[in-house]
């Protein structure tokens, strides 16, 4: 069965992505959104921001919310930013660390097959994900993130 893709703004999905991170599943997600109980949501890492656009978005918008966690859902636009966040929140990949800067890119990104995949479905505007043909130390195929041409 085809899923019906949400299109969320970048901020929702990127703390919607966090608060998987940092241990709440999709029905706890839902739960909260369903009893409006913002308490319930984790604390969020120094230098994270705070859950007032998300909650703002919950409030305003449960209905799509809700949607996106129960059938899944792509940000509707992805800025570079997003993108390196998106892979430090979700994958523990650290710019200048773990993968180089390109300016507008992203340069040798280590990934498994499993996360490439979930990021081009996240973020299919305006990226595109491209094996470089080298792999990390790890063993991991790198990978280019660029606008697509």
């Amino acid at each position: 069965m085809e899923m019906r893709e949400i299109r969320l703004p970048q901020p929702v999905g990127l703390k919607t992505e966090m608060a998987k991170a940092l241990g709440k599943t999709a029905e706890e997600l839902i739960e909260i959104v369903e009893t409006k109980n913002w308490a319930a949501l984790p604390a969020l890492p120094e230098g994270r921001g705070t859950w007032e656009g998300w909650i703002d978005f919950a409030a305003n918008q449960p209905d799509m919310l809700l949607a996106a966690l129960k059938e899944g859902y792509r940000f509707n636009f992805a800025t570079i930013g997003g993108v390196r966040t998106l892979l430090e929140v979700k994958w523990g990949l650290v710019i200048g660390q773990d993968y180089q800067d390109g300016g507008q890119s992203a340069e040798e990104v280590p990934l498994q097959d499993e996360a490439v995949q979930e990021l081009g479905r996240l973020v299919t505007v305006p990226w595109e994900i491209t094996r470089t043909g080298q792999t990390a130390p790890s063993g991991q195929p790198l990978y280019r993130i660029a606008h697509r041409s």
